[in-house]
C-alpha cells in the first residue's frame, strides 16, 4: 500500500486527487490511527514507520482527513504541558507524530499536509518551545557548571 501511495503521490495533483477519492473516508484514518496503539505495531519500528507513511499519504490534499490526523495529535503537541504531565501513550503518540512528519513526501502533494501542519501553528509552537527551553536549560547548565567549578576549586584548596 505504501508503494502504491508513494507512486500516486509522485503524479500530478489532479491525478492524485482523482486517485485519492477511491481511498475511502475519514473512518479509514480513524481505523489506522487505532492500529498504531497496538502493542505489536508499537514494538516494531519498521511497521510503525510504514504505517505512518500510509497515514500521511491517505490525507494528502484532503482537508477533512488532514484535520482528523492533526486533531489526533493535538493533545500531545502542547509541549509545555507535555513536559510536566504525560503518559507512556502520550510519548508514543508524540513519537508517532515525529515519524509521520519525517515520512511526508517531499513534493507538491506532500506539501499539502506540511502546509496544513504549518497553518495549524504546530511548527510555530514547536519553534517557540525550543527557543524558550534552550534559554531555560542554558541557564540551569551554567548554574550547575559554576557550582561544580566552585566545589572542585574549594576541594582542591
Amino acid at each position: 500500500m505504501e508503494t502504491i501511495l508513494a507512486n500516486a503521490a509522485s503524479q500530478p495533483f489532479s491525478a492524485f486527487e482523482a486517485f485519492s477519492r477511491t481511498l475511502g473516508g475519514p473512518e479509514h484514518i480513524k481505523a489506522l490511527l487505532s492500529c498504531t496503539q497496538s502493542t505489536a505495531v508499537r514494538q516494531s519500528a519498521s511497521v510503525l514507520a510504514h504505517l505512518a507513511r500510509v497515514l500521511a499519504a491517505l490525507t494528502y490534499g484532503n482537508k477533512e482527513k488532514m484535520a482528523l490526523l492533526c486533531d489526533y495529535f493535538k493533545p500531545v503537541l502542547n509541549f509545555y504541558k507535555f513536559d510536566f504531565e504525560h503518559t507512556p501513550e502520550d510519548e508514543q503518540k508524540l513519537e508517532l507524530f515525529c515519524i509521520l512528519t519525517q515520512g511526508i513526501e517531499r513534493n507538491a502533494i506532500g506539501n499539502t499536509l506540511k502546509d496544513y501542519i504549518i497553518s495549524m501553528g504546530i511548527v510555530k509552537d514547536a519553534f517557540e518551545y525550543i527557543t524558550v527551553s534552550i534559554k531555560r536549560y542554558k541557564y540551569e547548565i551554567s548554574i550547575r557548571i559554576c557550582y561544580t567549578d566552585n566545589y572542585i576549586f574549594s576541594t582542591f584548596l
